[in-house]
């Protein structure tokens, strides 16, 4: 105590009535949670602390049990509460719903037999994460931080569950070396991604759905970057990507669809779903020229230019607009080849199409409500319609 008191031979210490802090020893103690805000350690039971703090430099563990739960803070700081160290959590088959804040360098999670945890005090203070799961995760911190290694475990894995990463606005969430985010499953389990990326490794994140809900970016200009996402549902990108540090690539798979606003990378943009595009698509920062493709159908839900220098722009599947009132532009600038594999327009027809005066451009059947301007070599088959609804658009080969 901080009077010097030593006890020993206890059973059980409880709190007063206000508000009263647990410190543990200088060791790696193990920690019991079994009630709101009462546990054991070191086979001394405790209740009526909502403050608990590890005591020492080296990691303590936190097992919850049901019903566990600390209403002030876990912190991994020493008796001085000035160093911080790591913390592990862990469950057996128990949804823990942790409603006060945690501190610590490091926070590995690790659950069995569906176990979950919920971490989403608004004072949260984690610098790197890491959790292997077998349930759910759900996480908010106030400050950034890293999804990296923790104790042995790197990235965060949850068997067919839902993970969600938070962060205080205007923070960011950096993935670091080596770290993968999956659910395990392409068909169950939502990955919601809700604060800016920095991509500080080659990143690769499976689910059900994936959502990220702001920009992505790499962490250096010489360090970039390459994202895949693997969903057989919906994937979505709600802000620019490469917008401040261009990514090397982008790559979804084949299953599921994709929407997509702004993307800047040195490499190539692949989608090999469906997709829904809106903006600027460039390839070719730092004249790096890689290729773009949409392997399946695209969507334009807004005004389109694809960028790829030297690299090839190639559209596999059909191209249309959104809607009918929202008849949308899709300019391709492009030295390499242009390819129109399939209808462009042809269920809903476009405002115009424009490929600039470099490479050679191939395409079958055209429909606009304005222009269709090939300044580049072409290859036609097909019908090439700038008049529908009476438009009376140009057309330029």
């Amino acid at each position: 105590s901080g009077l010097g008191i030593a006890y020993t031979n206890l059973d059980s210490v409880a709190g007063g009535g206000g508000t009263d802090t647990l410190t543990g020893t200088a060791s790696s103690d193990n920690w019991s949670i079994n009630g709101s805000n009462s546990g054991s350690i070191l086979n001394v039971g405790f209740s009526s602390f909502s403050q608990l703090r590890s005591g020492g430099f080296l990691r303590d563990t936190f097992t919850f049990l049901a019903g566990g739960n600390v209403t002030g803070f876990i912190s991994a700081t020493d008796a001085s509460n000035v160093n911080l160290s790591d913390l592990a959590f862990v469950n057996d088959n128990v949804s823990t719903n942790l409603t006060g804040f945690v501190r610590a360098n490091g926070l590995r999670l690790t659950t069995t037999s569906g176990g979950s945890f919920t971490l989403v005090n608004a004072s949260n203070h984690v610098s790197t994460l890491a959790a292997n799961l077998d349930g759910a995760l759900d996480f908010s911190n106030s400050e950034n931080y890293t999804v990296g290694t923790v104790d042995g475990t790197t990235g965060i894995t949850t068997t067919s569950d839902n993970i969600t990463l938070r962060a205080s606005a205007t923070k960011t969430i950096t993935f670091g070396a080596g770290v993968a985010v999956t659910t395990g499953s392409l068909i169950t389990g939502a990955v919601d991604i809700q604060r800016a990326v920095i991509l500080g490794t080659n990143l690769t994140v499976i689910g059900g759905s994936v959502n990220f809900g702001e920009t992505i970016n790499a962490d250096l200009v010489a360090n970039n970057r390459s994202l895949i996402v693997n969903s057989s549902g919906a994937t979505t990108f709600n802000g620019q990507i490469g917008n401040s540090e261009a990514l090397a690539s982008l790559t979804t798979d084949a299953n599921g669809s994709t929407t997509a606003v702004n993307v800047t990378t040195r490499g190539n943009i692949t989608f090999n779903d469906d997709v829904t595009l809106n903006g600027t698509y460039n390839t070719n920062d730092n004249n790096a020229g890689g290729a773009f493709l949409a392997a399946k159908s695209s969507t334009l839900a807004g005004n389109t230019v694809v960028t790829t220098g030297l690299g090839t722009s190639t559209f596999t599947g059909v191209v249309d607009a959104d809607l009918a009132a929202n008849n949308r532009t899709l300019g391709v600038n492009s030295t390499g080849l242009t390819t129109f594999s399939a209808a462009v327009g042809g269920t809903q027809a476009l405002a115009s199409l424009t490929t600039d005066a470099n490479g050679s451009t191939t395409a079958v059947n055209v429909t606009t409500r304005g222009n269709i301007t090939f300044n580049d070599d072409v290859t036609l088959n097909g019908t090439y319609n700038t008049n529908d609804n009476n438009a009376g658009g140009a057309f330029l080969a």
